[in-house]
């Protein structure tokens, strides 16, 4: 765990990550694929001219090229059957605070970067240039959205009710949605209205068929990470100066997170509850459940430096 330490603190300021510590193997691919046409370049944008601008909506299989730095000017789906596949070294930026990305339930993002050359999701400004080290909301977040248990019927996305995500049983919970490795994720966070916020990773009703390692959330004006329900397992995640909670589970999540360092540098609020290095939440007062799908993450190596509190 400590060479894990050292490596995620050396991100704070970097654009790369490598976390060796954690246990994830190199195992992506630079080999360029074919690339689907599949974006747009309308007469104006909101995005900086050398930038490819991604369509709003995919809804085929494309592979991007780590060669150029792609713009997202407001949501962009990646929706059921299709497979958005961005190679090592790639960078996708919001071209503004309401700029997000949604992986659809049945669709997948195949994301595997390397330690040397990681997939980063960041501002514009960080992209320019012109972000300061511990700004956040630049930009909305990355969304995974399946179809693994969670409580409810017909969950909607908090920051955007048009996403669907969950099932009232465990049919699919071994469910995939991709592969996300050696990611960083950086500047995130946009309040859409009061007390519903894009957060840098959002995980709802995702299935552990679903890879995520080595993954770094580098500030967040809400939560870096959140999980609603689903089975998907996390191994090596890197948690700096997210504004609410580190990370947060609720609506019956089962799954494994390890190899975990957060440092929390500003804070919402400094209770035992709000702005949390974690989160556990059943939402009691509201969801009637018994053990056998209450909210219950395993937890692993799991490092926090806060202000706020520690685990609720």
């Amino acid at each position: 765990m400590n060479n894990f330490k050292t490596i995620a603190l050396s991100m704070i300021t970097a654009t790369t990550i490598g976390l060796t510590g954690c246990g994830g193997s190199d195992t992506a691919s630079t080999t360029t694929s074919p690339v689907v046409d599949n974006t747009l370049s309308p007469a104006t944008s909101n995005c900086d001219a050398s930038f490819e601008l991604l369509s709003s909506d995919i809804t085929a299989n494309t592979t991007l090229d780590a060669t150029k730095t792609y713009g997202l000017d407001g949501k962009v789906r990646v929706l059921s059957g299709a497979t958005l596949t961005i190679p090592a070294g790639t960078t996708i930026a919001g071209c503004t605070p309401q700029s997000f990305m949604v992986i659809a339930p049945g669709a997948k993002i195949m994301a595997d970067g390397t330690q040397a050359n990681p997939i980063v999701f960041t501002s514009q400004k960080d992209a320019l240039g012109q972000s300061l080290p511990n700004s956040a909301g630049e930009w909305g977040g990355l969304v995974l959205a399946g179809n693994a248990f969670t409580h409810y019927s017909g969950n909607k996305y908090e920051a955007d009710e048009t996403v669907t995500y969950g099932s009232a049983d465990h049919t699919h919970d071994g469910e995939s949605s991709g592969s996300l490795q050696y990611v960083a994720i950086k500047h995130s966070g946009y309040e859409v209205e009061k007390d519903k916020e894009l957060n840098g990773l959002s995980l709802a009703g995702v299935g552990s068929g679903t890879v995520l390692k080595n993954i770094a959330i580098i500030g967040g004006l809400d939560d870096g990470m959140e999980i609603w329900g689903g089975t998907v397992n996390i191994d090596g995640l890197y948690v700096y100066n997210a504004q609410d909670d580190s990370v947060d589970t609720d609506l019956g999540y089962r799954g494994t997170i390890q190899n975990v360092l957060v440092k929390q540098v500003n804070v919402d609020s400094v209770n035992n509850h709000d702005s949390a290095g974690m989160e556990f939440g059943n939402d009691n007062n509201t969801i009637v459940t018994d053990d056998s799908n209450a909210t219950q993450p395993h937890m692993i190596n799991y490092t926090a430096y806060v202000k706020g509190g520690g685990i609720s």
